[in-house]
């Protein structure tokens, strides 16, 4: 759980207790807090950062606006357990054929991908899709008995397209005003 309060007298004040009532609540049914992993943090403290439900938040000043923000990314080591469940799963899928072993590969990455859609996600999702993409590739190029990953024999479309391999990494926003692509012109329902 994540309680945010800001960064004032009052603010601490209203911290601790909210921290007393939870701790309360939970020895009511039984459960107590993680010593360990229970703090308090002030976001705007250099270096000051938490990991919640395998996000990293911190706080940090935009380089394009200048402004301060909260910036929410997956934490390197869910970055690195969806690589290695991506590499067993080829590893284990090598007699499948083509399109099933990438069909397994999907399974894994959109579900990944989906749950980290939020935030400030775009450089880890350009890390786990080129790795997977090579990694497809490698697979594929060993099945064929050939050396390297095959970018000039195998286009992405081929990749994307004929293969299946999942492609969707765009981050979504809250606000549509944010989101790249804005719908123009008039919808009309058929």
């Amino acid at each position: 759980m994540v309680v945010l309060t800001p960064n004032s007298q009052k603010g601490r004040e209203w911290a601790d207790r909210a921290l007393e009532r939870i701790r309360r609540e939970a020895e009511a049914i039984g459960v107590s807090l993680n010593a360990e992993k229970t703090r308090t943090v002030t976001m705007t403290e250099p270096g000051a950062n938490f990991a919640f439900l395998g996000f990293e938040f911190r706080w940090e000043r935009s380089p394009r606006t200048g402004k301060w923000y909260a910036h929410t990314s997956p934490r390197k080591k869910k970055v690195t357990e969806v690589l290695s469940k991506v590499r067993d799963t080829l590893r284990a899928g090598r007699a499948l054929p083509i399109r099933a072993a990438v069909e397994r590969v999907n399974g894994i990455v959109r579900g990944w991908v989906n749950y980290f859609r939020v935030g400030n996600s775009g450089q880890a999702f350009g890390k786990v899709k080129q790795y997977v993409e090579r990694k497809v590739r490698r697979f594929v190029a060993k099945r064929a008995g050939r050396r390297g990953l095959g970018w000039k024999r195998w286009s992405r479309g081929v990749v994307y397209g004929a293969w299946g391999l999942y492609g969707d990494y765009r981050v979504r926003y809250r606000n549509p005003s944010k989101a790249r692509v804005q719908p123009n012109g008039t919808i009309t329902l058929v």
